[in-house]
């Protein structure tokens, strides 16, 4: 159950997550057949195992972090019982353990990542806090639930996908056909996730987006939302449920301000 810990005290493990999420987005970049959209290095949610888990390779082998006891694994034909316990290790030790495994040495490169900057990042050890570990996991959880009903009530729905750029878990609702426009770019669609925390709101919220963006918004025709959403305007526009409402809403509340935002960036998409 979320909201066990305050909000806006969870940037540290956030970040360390955050990083800690790249290894499982390298291993697809190297292993996984590229997509266009570069879902191939994205991750899912593992309900049954409250952990992330990465795009399985050709082989039928899959990475995997279990964000509460911070330990790697890889799953899957052959190397099913390989951990790697990343708590009091650094991210290149990381990198190294994936490396020595049968079949990938040599093959990823931490590189340079555009991810917000971190002590993890430039060499220190991990050690978040894990109670606040165990509130993220539980708002990545809650998000999961949530996101699958959206897509139980919408046919033109992609995969939830948690991206490791922004480490959001979302969906997109595509509203065009590519019969209608077959550049995905430009054709209507509808997002919906949720951020563990960002610069724009430092706590977990929920957010739907409209794309296109509408041209000329009447900003003051836009709808009221339920359980306590806001519009956001400065830089993007969306319907925003930061996270104490979204603890005071509910799961019912949040479901509500999903459905109201999602029908109500629907018609303003590409206008």
């Amino acid at each position: 159950m979320i909201g066990g810990r305050p909000l806006d005290g969870l940037a540290d493990a956030r970040l360390q997550l955050h990083w800690a999420a790249q290894l499982l987005a390298r291993f697809g970049d190297a292993r996984v057949e590229a997509r266009s959209d570069y879902s191939h290095s994205a991750l899912t949610w593992d309900p049954e195992g409250t952990r992330f888990r990465g795009e399985p390779d050709p082989s039928g082998r899959w990475l995997e972090f279990d964000p509460i006891g911070l330990v790697y694994r890889m799953s899957g034909p052959g190397d099913a019982s390989a951990e790697f316990a990343l708590r009091g290790r650094t991210l290149d030790e990381a990198f190294s353990w994936l490396a020595s495994l049968p079949g990938e040495e040599g093959r990823l490169e931490i590189g340079e990542l555009d991810v917000p900057t971190h002590p993890v990042s430039s060499g220190r050890a991990f050690d978040p806090d894990t109670a606040d570990v165990a509130e993220l996991a539980a708002w990545f959880h809650e998000a999961h639930v949530a996101l699958e009903r959206v897509r139980a009530a919408h046919p033109t729905v992609s995969p939830e996908r948690i991206w490791p750029h922004h480490f959001d878990i979302a969906v997109l609702i595509t509203l065009d056909s590519p019969d209608v426009e077959p550049d995905a770019e430009k054709a209507r669609s509808v997002g919906a996730g949720m951020v563990p925390g960002d610069t724009t709101y430092g706590e977990p919220y929920w957010y739907v987006t409209p794309w296109p963006y509408p041209a000329n918004p009447d900003l003051s025709a836009l709808p009221s939302l339920p359980s306590g959403a806001i519009w956001h305007t400065e830089g993007w526009i969306g319907g925003v449920l930061r996270g104490e409402q979204a603890v005071r809403a509910g799961v019912d509340g949040v479901a509500n301000y999903l459905e109201a935002a999602v029908d109500a960036c629907a018609g303003m998409a590409g206008t």
